[in-house]
C-alpha cells in the first residue's frame, strides 16, 4: 500500500523559504510539485509525524495589543514533550548590557545578508539593539544579523554619550546602568522598530524615540526625536504653572505600544525620586511628531505609569480605540469632568486614541487610594489584563490588581470611578482580597482561566464564567515565588496543550528559573529549569516575561538571551574544565581548558560576559596576568552547547614564593639545589642553617651543593610588591631507610621541636597537654622523613583525661607547625598539606568520647569519626595504649592495643599520603589539644622507620569485613601483592611465619567472638603490617523492622514488622509499654490513623529475644504545621518564651532595646518534621546596634536557651543549644564577622565566624526595612534568600546538611537573640512553616 501526503501550497512555501535564499526563491517555486516530498520530510523530521512549529510573530509585550499573554498557535510545544528529557537550553546570545526588555521576533525577514531568517530584536540597558538569527547560533549566525548602538552620533546621539548611570537617580532599581528598560514596539508592515533610549550627554540627559529599520538597523527617516512635554500646572517641579517633561527623574518602563500608525509611551519615575510626574505621550509612527500629551499629576506628582514593565492594552471600543493602563501613587482629585487639571494617582485609567491625540475618558480609582498612597502600595504595579468578549449582560471587561493584591474586574465600558471611604469598591464589578499576594506582574487569560503569580506566592488559576471570576483559586502551583513575582504566558495548540510558562527570579548571583506548568494543573510541573546545570540561564532581573514561539522560549538575562526548546535527542556537550580552578595566583598564570566530549571547540571571553560561539576558540593555555573571569563553554557538532564554566583568578600582591629544585626530602647522595622565582625581578636571600632569611643574608647567585643533612631557607623581595614569607626546605643525605628512633623516651630530645604547650617531662615522656585549659601543642621531627612506605609505634597514656585528644600527623609545612586547641586537638584550623590520625575523648559535635579518624589539610578532626567504644579500648581509661601505624603505599592502618587491657581495635582507610602532603619526605609528630575541660597527654616512647628494601606487602584484606553478625561466617583473606603468603592467627597473637598458612576460608561459629590477625610475606622476605578484624557472631534474635519508615506522614499507613531471624515470632505494643512474650503477637500489617509510637521485640526457638525497635508515625494531613501569616495576635499560646522574648501585639519580639546583657529563645510549642521543609517569615531590626539574632532548628526542648551577647541566645561553648543548627543575623564586630552578617552554625558553635557579609547584596540588617526571609531543606541543602521589601535586594546562601544527624528527624522551631553592652530591638512580624 503506498501512502500519499497531500501539503497545503502555503506551507510547501513555507518549507521552501525555510531551505533556500530569496536569490533562488522564485526558481524554487517552480519546483513547488517536486519539493512536496522533501517538505513532508522536513515536517517529518521536525516533528517525528507530528506538528510542525509555527511561528508567531511577537511585535509588542506579550504578544498583541491585547496582552493578554497566550500565543494559541504553538503547535510543536506540549505538556508530553516539554519536560528535562527532551526540553532544554538549546544555546545563549551575549549582549552588552542588562536585558530589562522583553524580546521581540518577527518570522520570515529577509535579511541584509539576502537570507531568510526568523529574528529575535533584543535591546539592552547599554542603549543597545541586536538582531539575532532566532534559530541558530552556529556558523555565520555566530554573530548577529546586525548591532547598533543608540550612543552613537549616527543615530542622534552627542560625541562621547554615555547611559546614564543608576547613582544619578539615586536608587538602584535599575543597575548599573540606565539605557533602554522598556519593550519596543514593532510595526510589521512598516518593517520598523520603535525604542526609547536614555543616555547622558555632556552632564545633561536626553530621552529619545527612534525608528529603527528592523532589516537593516539604521535610523528611518524622521528618527530619531527627542522627548519633550509640558503640561498646565502647579505640581511637582512647575515653574510659572507649566510642568516640564523632566528626561532625568521620568523612566519609560511601561511597554511601548503601536497601534494605527501611532506610538503610545507611558512613563513613570525611578524610585519616587525628583520631581516627576505620570505621563503617556504619542507619537506619529512616520514623522515621529508629537500626537499627544497627558501629565497625570498636574497638581502634585506621581500616578506614574510602570507596571513592572507590562504594556498599555488596547481594544478596538470608543471612536477610534481606547487604551487601559494602571497607576501608582500620587495625587488623586474627583472626577469627572477629566479636565487638563485632575489627578489620578492609584487608578485605572481609559483613554480615546481617536485621531492619534489622547483623552482621558473614563477611570476607576481604588476606595482605599490615600491610604495606599501614603503606604507605598500602588496600585500601578501591576498591569492590566483585557477580557475577549465575555457572555451576559456585561461583555467587555478587565482585571487588575497591584501591592496590596486586591483583585477588580471592572467593567470597560463603565469603569466605576472613584467612591473614596467604606471598605470595598463598590463601583467594582468584582473586589476580591486574600486570594493572592501583592501583585508586581500582569495576570494571562486562557482558556477560561485567569493566572497570577504573586510576591512570595504560589502560582495560581481562577476560573472565569461568563465574566465572573472565582474568588477561589482552581489550580495552584507547588512553587513560592521570592520578590517579584512573575507573569504568565501560556502557549497553546488552540484550547489543548496548555503551558504556563513563567520565570521565577533568583538572587543577584543566581540564574533566573523559567518554569512551565501544566496551564490546566498549576501542581503539575512540567519543566524546572534548575533541575540539571545544562539549562541554567543568565543571572536574575526583575519583571522578566518568556516569549513563546515557533518551539522555542526565549529568555532576557543580565548580558544575555537564553534560548530553549526541544533537545531532539542530542546529547549535551561537557562543561569546561578550567585548571586551575581560579583563585589567586602568582602571575604569570597558565590556564587549560579541556572538555570530555570529542571533537567540541571551548569557547570562552577574558571579561566576565557570556561566551557564544563568535568567542575566542580555546587552542593553547591562556597566560593570566591581570585580575581576569574566564567563562567558557563547549560546543561540538550533533550535540547542544555545554553548561557554562566560570574561573575568577586574582593576582596575589605579595612576591611569589622561591622553589627549590629538587625538592626537600631524603635522598641517598649530595644534591645541587637551584632556586628560582617567577617573578624575574625578584632577589633571592637563603640561610642554610634553618634562620629566618632577611635581606642581609648572602643573595642567591648560582646553585647550593648540598652534601650533608641542610635546611635551606629562601625569601625572595621584590620592591613593586609586598614581601612574602620564607620558604623552608629541609635535605637529608642518607643511604638506605629512614627511621626516629625514641624507642627508650624522650629524655634526650634530641631532633624534635616543641610547639606550643608541648615538651619533654621530668619522666622522660613527651608531654603535650599538662593539665592547663584552652592548649595547643604540637612536637616534630626536625626533618622531613620518606612517607611513602613506613612503620610508626608509639606508646601513649592519657591522665585525667576529660578533654580533648591528640594526633599523629604528617605535614609539609615546617617544623613548628601548630594549630588551634580545643577540639582542633592542636591539629585544625592550622597545618594545611597534612594527614592526622586522631586519637579523640571528648565528644564535641557528635564523635563521640572515644573515637578515631584520618583527616587531612587541617581539617576539623570531628566528623566523621570511628567509635572505638565497642573494641574496649577506651582512650580515657588512663591505662598505657600502644599504637602501631603502618603504610603500604596505598593504605593507612591503625591497630591500638590496651596492654591493661587486652583489647584490641584496628581500622585502615586508602589514601595516597605523598600526593596530600605533596611530596615523599615531610614532617611527622604529634599534636594535643585541650579547650575549658583539661587533660594530660604523654607519648611514652616512639619509632619511626622506613624499608631500606622494596616496600612492604600491602596488609590482607577480610572479606567480610570485620564487626557483628547473626550466624556463621566463612572469612576469606586475600592480598594484593603477587607471590605473598598469609599467616594469621585466630586467638589475638601476633601473627609471624611460623602462624598458621592461609590456605582456605577460615570458619568463625556463631555465639562467638574471634579476632583475626594476619600477615602477608612478599617473596624476597619484607613484611606487611598486621591487619586486625574482630567477628561478633551473635546468638540473638534479629532485631525487627520497620515499613515505611517512622515518621511524619499525610495518610493514614499499614506497618508491616518484619525480622531476618528464621522462625521467629514478633511481639509489638502500641501504647508505649516495652513488649514481651505477653504482648500481641504479630500477624499482619498495623494500621496506623494518628500518631502513634509502636514497640516491638522478636524471639526465635534456641536463641536469645532481640532488643527492642522502637518507631513513632505522626499521621498529619496538614503540611502547614506553623501558619501565622497575618501576625501573632492572641496566639502567645502557642509559644514558649525563654529570657526577655515576648509577644507585643502582633509580633513576636524577640529583643527590646531596653535590655542589655540579655537574651531570649522563643519557640513553637511542639516539635514540627524536618526531613525537608520551607519556612518564610518577615522580621524587622530597630535601633540596632548589637549584637544580633537567630532562626533555630533544636532538639533540646522548649526552655532550651543560649548566653548573651556574641552568642546570640544560641551558641558559645558548653552554654550553647545542643543538638541544633542556627542561622544567624548579626549586627556587631566580636570576632571579626563584621556588621551585617549571616551564617551557619551546628551543635551550639559561638556564632561568629565563619560568617558571610551581606552587605555586596545591598540587604542591611539595621536599615530598619522589613525584610522577608525565605528558607528551604530539601533533605540536602539549607537554602537562605533574603529579600528587603522596601529596596527588593535580595541575597542567597547554601548549606549542605544533614540535619536528621544535626538535630533528628523531629525537632523545636524558633527564634533566640543576644545582647552586650549595647542593644537593639529584633520583631518577628510574621512566620509559616510546611513540609
Amino acid at each position: 500500500m503506498s501512502l500519499v501526503i497531500f501539503l497545503p501550497i502555503g506551507l510547501a512555501n513555507l518549507c521552501i523559504r525555510r531551505h533556500f535564499s530569496s536569490r533562488v526563491e522564485a526558481a524554487a517555486r517552480s519546483l513547488l510539485l517536486a519539493m512536496l516530498f522533501l517538505c513532508v520530510s522536513t515536517a517529518v523530521n521536525e516533528s517525528a509525524l507530528g506538528q510542525v512549529a509555527t511561528p508567531v510573530n511577537v511585535p509588542t509585550w506579550r504578544y498583541d495589543n491585547t496582552e493578554a499573554g497566550a500565543n494559541t498557535q504553538e503547535t510543536l510545544l506540549s505538556p508530553a514533550n516539554v519536560v528535562s528529557s527532551s526540553f532544554g537550553l538549546l544555546f545563549s546570545r551575549s549582549v552588552d548590557g542588562y536585558v530589562y526588555a522583553q524580546p521581540l521576533y518577527i518570522s520570515g525577514l529577509t535579511m541584509g545578508d539576502g537570507l531568510v531568517h526568523n529574528v529575535l530584536f533584543v535591546a539592552t540597558e547599554h542603549d543597545s539593539v541586536y538582531a539575532f538569527d532566532a534559530d541558530s547560533n552556529v556558523g555565520a549566525n555566530a554573530q548577529p544579523l546586525w548591532q547598533i548602538s543608540l550612543l552613537n552620533p549616527a543615530y542622534g546621539a552627542a560625541p562621547g554619550a554615555t547611559t546614564v548611570p543608576s547613582a544619578d537617580v539615586n536608587t538602584n532599581d535599575l543597575v548599573p546602568e540606565i539605557g533602554i528598560t522598556s519593550t519596543p514596539a514593532i510595526n510589521v508592515a512598516g518593517n520598523t522598530m520603535y525604542v526609547i533610549a536614555k543616555t547622558k550627554e555632556s552632564g545633561g540627559y536626553v530621552q529619545r524615540l527612534h525608528a529603527i529599520n528592523i532589516i537593516t538597523g539604521a535610523e528611518q527617516p524622521n528618527s530619531p526625536t527627542i522627548i519633550q512635554a509640558t503640561a498646565a500646572g502647579k505640581g511637582a517641579g512647575s515653574s510659572g504653572g507649566v510642568i516640564a517633561f523632566s528626561p532625568l527623574w521620568q523612566l519609560n518602563r511601561a511597554a511601548l505600544s503601536y497601534y494605527n500608525g501611532i506610538v503610545y509611551a507611558g512613563f513613570g519615575s525611578h524610585g519616587d525620586n525628583g520631581p516627576w510626574h505620570g505621563w503617556l505621550l504619542a507619537f506619529d509612527g512616520t514623522t515621529l511628531a508629537q500626537t499627544g500629551s497627558i501629565c497625570l499629576s498636574p497638581s502634585g506628582s506621581g500616578a506614574g505609569v510602570w507596571e513592572s514593565g507590562a504594556g498599555m492594552p488596547i481594544d478596538n471600543g470608543g471612536t477610534a480605540g481606547r487604551m487601559f493602563f494602571s497607576t501608582g501613587n500620587g495625587l488623586n482629585t474627583l472626577y469627572p469632568p477629566f479636565n487638563p487639571s485632575v489627578n489620578l494617582g492609584d487608578s485605572v485609567v481609559e483613554v480615546s486614541l481617536a485621531s492619534g491625540s489622547l483623552a482621558v475618558t473614563d477611570a476607576f480609582t481604588t476606595f482605599n487610594q490615600a491610604a495606599l498612597s501614603g503606604a507605598d502600595r500602588d496600585l500601578g504595579s501591576g498591569g492590566v489584563l483585557l477580557l475577549p468578549d465575555q457572555t451576559g449582560s456585561i461583555p467587555h471587561i478587565l482585571i487588575q490588581a497591584g501591592k496590596e493584591g486586591r483583585i477588580v474586574v471592572l467593567d470597560r465600558d463603565n469603569l466605576g470611578g472613584y467612591l473614596p471611604g467604606g471598605t470595598s469598591n463598590t463601583n467594582a464589578l468584582q473586589d476580591i482580597l486574600g486570594a493572592t499576594t501583592g501583585i508586581f506582574s500582569t495576570p494571562a487569560y486562557w482558556n477560561g482561566n485567569v493566572y497570577f503569580w504573586g510576591n512570595v506566592d504560589y502560582p495560581k488559576a481562577f476560573s472565569l464564567t461568563s465574566g465572573v471570576l472565582a474568588s477561589t483559586y482552581s489550580s495552584e502551583g507547588t512553587v513560592k515565588s521570592g520578590f517579584p513575582g512573575g507573569s504568565f504566558v501560556i502557549s497553546s495548540n488552540g484550547t489543548s496543550n496548555g503551558i504556563a510558562w513563567a520565570v521565577r527570579q533568583g538572587n543577584a548571583t543566581s540564574p533566573e528559573l523559567l518554569y512551565a506548568f501544566d496551564a490546566t494543573n498549576l501542581s503539575r510541573i512540567l519543566y524546572e529549569s534548575d533541575k540539571q546545570t545544562r539549562d541554567n540561564a543568565g543571572l536574575a532581573n526583575k519583571f522578566v516575561v518568556p516569549v513563546v514561539t515557533n518551539g522555542k522560549v526565549y529568555l532576557g538575562a543580565r548580558y544575555q538571551v537564553d534560548v530553549f526548546g526541544l533537545l531532539n535527542g542530542e546529547p549535551v556537550a561537557a562543561a569546561p574544565t578550567v585548571t586551575p580552578n581560579g583563585g589567586v595566583f602568582d602571575p604569570p598564570q597558565l590556564v587549560s581548558l579541556s572538555t570530555l566530549t570529542p571533537s567540541a571547540n571551548i569557547y570562552y571571553t577574558l571579561d566576565g560576559t557570556v561566551p557564544t560561539t563568535a568567542s575566542n576558540v580555546y587552542t593553547s593555555p591562556i597566560s593570566v596576568t591581570i585580575g581576569t573571569t574566564i567563562r567558557a563553554m563547549a560546543s561540538a557538532t550533533n550535540y547542544l552547547q555545554s553548561a557554562l564554566t566560570s574561573a575568577t583568578f586574582s593576582p596575589s600582591p605579595f612576591t611569589p614564593l622561591p622553589v627549590f629544585t629538587p625538592a626537600g626530602g631524603t635522598y641517598a647522595s649530595a644534591q645541587e639545589v637551584v632556586l628560582s622565582d617567577k617573578d624575574t625581578s625578584a632577589a633571592i636571600y637563603y640561610t642554610l642553617d634553618g634562620s629566618t632569611p632577611t635581606t642581609s643574608s648572602p643573595v642567591y647567585t648560582g646553585a647550593i651543593q648540598v652534601q650533608a643533612n641542610t635546611t635551606v631557607s629562601a625569601l625572595a623581595v621584590d620592591p613593586a610588591l609586598k614581601t612574602n614569607h620564607a620558604v623552608t626546605a629541609a635535605y637529608v643525605i642518607q643511604s638506605g631507610g629512614s627511621n626516629i628512633d625514641f624507642g627508650s623516651g624522650f629524655a634526650i630530645p634530641t631532633g624534635l621541636t616543641f610547639n606550643g604547650t608541648a615538651i619533654n617531662a621530668n619522666d622522660t615522656s613527651l608531654q603535650l597537654t599538662n593539665g592547663g585549659t584552652n592548649q595547643a601543642a604540637s612536637a616534630f621531627y626536625n626533618q622531613p622523613i620518606d612517607v611513602r612506605v613506613f612503620t610508626t609505634d608509639f606508646v601513649f597514656q592519657l591522665i585525667n583525661a576529660y578533654a580533648d585528644g591528640f594526633t599523629f600527623t604528617i605535614q609539609n609545612q615546617r617544623a613548628t607547625a601548630l594549630g588551634s586547641v580545643g577540639p582542633a586537638l592542636g591539629y585544625g584550623r592550622g597545618i594545611p598539606t597534612s594527614v592526622a590520625v586522631k586519637f579523640d575523648f571528648y565528644n564535641n559535635i557528635g564523635e563521640g568520647s572515644d573515637s578515631t579518624g584520618f583527616y587531612t589539610n587541617g581539617a576539623m578532626p570531628e566528623l566523621p569519626a570511628v567509635d572505638m567504644t565497642a573494641s574496649g579500648v577506651i582512650l580515657k581509661s588512663g591505662n598505657i595504649i600502644q599504637a602501631h601505624l603502618t603504610y603500604d603505599g596505598t593504605t593507612l592502618t591503625l591497630t591500638l592495643t590496651d596492654i591493661v587491657a587486652a583489647k584490641t581495635f584496628t581500622y585502615s582507610q586508602a589514601i595516597n599520603i605523598p600526593q596530600i602532603v605533596g611530596g615523599n619526605t615531610a614532617y611527622v609528630g604529634f599534636t594535643g589539644g585541650a579547650g575549658t575541660i583539661t587533660s594530660t597527654q604523654k607519648i611514652l616512647t616512639w619509632t619511626y622507620s622506613t624499608p631500606a628494601t622494596a616496600p612492604a606487602p600491602a596488609p590482607p584484606t577480610f572479606s567480610p569485613a570485620g564487626g557483628s553478625y547473626l550466624s556463621t561466617q566463612s572469612v576469606v583473606l586475600s592480598d594484593t601483592s603477587s607471590g605473598a603468603v598469609i599467616y594469621y592467627t585466630t586467638d589475638g597473637t601476633t601473627p609471624t611465619t611460623s602462624s598458621a598458612v592461609y590456605s582456605s576460608p577460615i570458619v568463625v561459629n556463631a555465639a562467638t567472638t574471634t579476632m583475626l590477625e594476619a600477615i602477608a610475606v612478599a617473596p624476597g622476605g619484607s613484611q606487611s603490617a598486621i591487619a586486625t578484624a574482630t567477628y561478633v557472631i551473635s546468638a540473638g534474635t534479629a532485631t525487627p523492622t520497620f515499613s515505611p519508615a517512622p515518621g511524619t506522614y499525610t495518610s493514614a499507613q499499614s506497618i508491616t514488622l518484619s525480622d531476618a531471624t528464621p522462625g521467629s515470632i514478633i511481639y509489638y505494643t502500641t501504647d508505649g509499654t516495652l513488649p514481651t512474650t505477653s504482648s500481641s503477637a504479630y500477624s499482619g500489617p498495623i494500621p496506623v490513623g494518628s500518631t502513634e509510637m509502636i514497640q516491638a521485640m522478636a524471639i526465635a526457638p534456641g536463641l536469645s529475644a532481640s532488643s527492642v525497635s522502637s518507631c513513632g508515625y505522626t499521621i498529619s494531613a496538614v503540611t502547614e504545621v506553623i501558619n501565622f501569616p497575618s501576625g501573632f495576635a492572641g496566639a502567645g499560646s502557642s509559644f514558649s518564651f525563654n529570657g526577655v522574648g515576648t509577644l507585643n501585639g502582633s509580633m513576636l519580639q524577640v529583643m527590646t532595646a531596653s535590655q542589655k546583657s540579655s537574651r531570649s529563645s522563643i519557640w513553637f510549642n511542639r516539635a514540627v518534621n524536618t526531613a525537608t521543609f520551607t519556612t518564610d517569615f518577615d522580621f524587622q531590626i530597630l535601633n540596632g546596634v548589637a549584637d544580633g539574632w537567630t532562626f533555630t532548628i533544636q532538639n533540646k526542648g522548649l526552655s532550651a536557651i543560649g548566653p548573651t551577647g556574641s552568642g546570640l541566645g544560641y551558641g558559645g561553648g558548653t552554654a550553647g543549644i545542643g543538638n541544633s543548627l542556627a542561622i544567624k543575623f548579626d549586627i556587631h564586630n566580636n570576632s571579626g564577622e563584621g556588621t551585617n552578617s549571616t551564617g551557619f552554625y551546628t551543635g551550639g558553635a559561638l556564632p561568629t565566624i565563619p560568617a558571610i557579609d551581606l552587605t555586596p547584596s545591598n540587604i542591611v540588617l539595621i536599615s530598619g526595612h522589613v525584610i522577608h526571609s525565605h528558607v528551604t531543606y530539601d533533605g540536602t541543602i539549607l537554602t537562605l534568600l533574603l529579600t528587603d521589601a522596601t529596596t527588593s535586594a535580595s541575597f542567597t546562601a547554601t548549606y549542605a546538611v544533614n540535619l536528621a544527624s544535626v538535630v533528628g528527624s523531629t525537632a523545636y522551631v524558633g527564634f533566640t537573640a543576644g545582647t552586650g553592652a549595647s542593644t537593639m530591638n529584633v520583631n518577628i512580624l510574621d512566620w509559616t512553616y510546611h513540609n
